[in-house]
């Protein structure tokens, strides 16, 4: 009951309990001198201990306020054994004294990888919260980027310690982690792990952002080196897929350039499916499908170029080559020739293989003259025609009755030391017969078996060029 008086007098008040105590103090002295003679002499004999008494009770105060002290306005709150005691509501702030950022416990998000030697999940620290407290989680401000790079070092720290556990929200975090790091060591070994074990489902892998998977994956791809492509390429595409993403250009291209762009059967196929789930190819990948069909699928080829042309992907001197083969398999020198003629709107140059398509073009629908033209303006362009460029010109030649110039064209090809296919020598020498050059034909007949007969024994036979004759 006293507490309870106390209480309601304002001498503990920190602001009025010592002007309380002194009125007091002096209220008694000033009323000793109105109290009757017996009561006065009492209050003047204990003067001293009215004052050593309210010494005592600022003393008590002043020693009260330092232990028990709480803002102003701040509410009282009941603690168990007491009536009511002056405590603070809240704990105290606990920040950065410059930035007054909320201070984050370090590693809290690298605690929550679980351990590798057993696979077993660790319990997160706030296991149990409310809905309440989760509502107050997701307000949290992000996290700057010093404290994201120190969480981000903290998980691919434990990741190479203890290992990187195969759940859903582990293998996020180290995913995302290596990706902001370009940590390829984790990136790898993580990447090994997905083959072995599948990609994990729930809810971590959902949450990653596209930016996250694509320059994870693209990360991988870059640092894979060529044999490790070669055997795991394919899967990779997969597990990007797997991932509800399209392999990039950049990855495409990284596994194109592991087989230098030869790429074997089971490639060819798995870009070709790529194409058919409608991922847009790279120009990479479009080219070398191409190349690769140009004479066993040479419509294919051409469906392909029209592809590259509607959707604007870039052309290169390859794609265009590819086509004009294509043409020249398909009889379509009209085609090969306007083709040719675009050329120079890409700033493409010819290249040798681009000549020789043409001219193959041109002899196989009898434009004779274009395929002669075509090859003067190959050596005028300072190109090398190979054996096939020679072969189709020299039969145009004779065809156009200009064996003066075919046998020019045979004694160049001599010359600068490029074999002669076998149809080539026939043909000429065969000629050479009809019109009574049997010498030189016999020489041009011999050259073409000798050649044939070190070919066959992998080797390159020189051929004699000729001495005599109406050249």
């Amino acid at each position: 009951m006293a507490y309870s008086l106390l209480e309601h007098i304002p001498i503990l008040d920190p602001q009025h309990g010592p002007l309380v105590c002194f009125l007091l103090f002096v209220f008694l002295c000033g009323l000793g001198g109105m109290l009757p003679t017996g009561i006065d002499e009492v209050v003047r004999k204990t003067q001293a201990e009215l004052l050593t008494l309210w010494l005592l009770l600022v003393a008590y105060f002043v020693g009260f306020t330092n232990t028990s002290a709480r803002p102003s306005g701040a509410p009282k709150v009941k603690l168990a054994g007491s009536r009511n005691a002056l405590l603070p509501k809240n704990t105290p702030y606990e920040g950065d004294s410059q930035t007054r950022h909320p201070v984050r416990p370090a590693g809290r998000l690298a605690s929550q990888i679980p351990r590798g030697a057993t696979g077993a999940p660790r319990i997160p620290r706030d296991a149990g919260v409310s809905e309440k407290n989760h509502e107050a989680i997701k307000k949290i401000p992000p996290m700057t980027a010093s404290e994201q790079l120190e969480v981000d070092t903290q998980i691919l720290s434990q990741a190479q310690t203890e290992g990187i556990a195969s759940d859903a929200s582990t293998y996020s975090k180290v995913m995302g982690a290596c990706s902001r790091l370009n940590n390829v060591e984790v990136a790898l070994d993580l990447y090994s792990q997905i083959l072995q074990k599948g990609v994990p489902c729930g809810s971590g892998s959902q949450s990653m952002s596209n930016h996250t998977v694509s320059k994870f994956f693209r990360l991988v791809a870059e640092n894979l080196d060529e044999k490790r492509m070669k055997e795991t390429g394919l899967q990779l595409l997969d597990t990007i897929q797997a991932h509800r993403m399209v392999p990039t250009n950049a990855i495409q291209n990284c596994l194109i350039c592991a087989w230098r762009s030869k790429l074997p059967d089971h490639v060819l196929a798995a870009f070709m499916k790529l194409r058919e789930q409608g991922v847009s190819l790279s120009s990479t990948a479009y080219r070398c499908i191409m190349a690769a069909h140009e004479r066993t699928e040479p419509e294919r080829t051409l469906e392909l170029f029209d592809e590259m042309v509607e959707r604007g992907v870039k052309l290169d001197r390859v794609a265009y080559n590819a086509a004009l083969c294509a043409c020249s398999h398909l009889g379509m020198a009209e085609q090969a020739l306007e083709l040719f003629e675009k050329m120079p709107e890409q700033a493409l140059a010819p290249s040798g293989k681009t000549y020789g398509a043409l001219i193959r073009a041109c002899t196989a629908t009898g434009k004779m003259q274009e395929a002669v033209d075509l090859f003067d303006s190959m050596r005028e362009a300072h190109i090398e025609p190979n054996q096939f460029a020679y072969h189709d010109t020299i039969q145009c030649c004779v065809r156009l009755n200009m064996i003066e110039k075919a046998m020019t064209l045979y004694q160049a090809m001599i010359q600068a030391d490029v074999p002669p296919c076998d149809k080539t020598c026939l043909y000429l020498g065969k000629e050479c017969q009809r019109r009574g050059w049997t010498e030189i034909a016999v020489r041009i007949l011999q050259g073409g078996a000798n050649s044939k007969t070190a070919q066959s024994r992998g080797e390159r036979a020189r051929v004699p060029p000729l001495t005599t004759g109406p050249v």
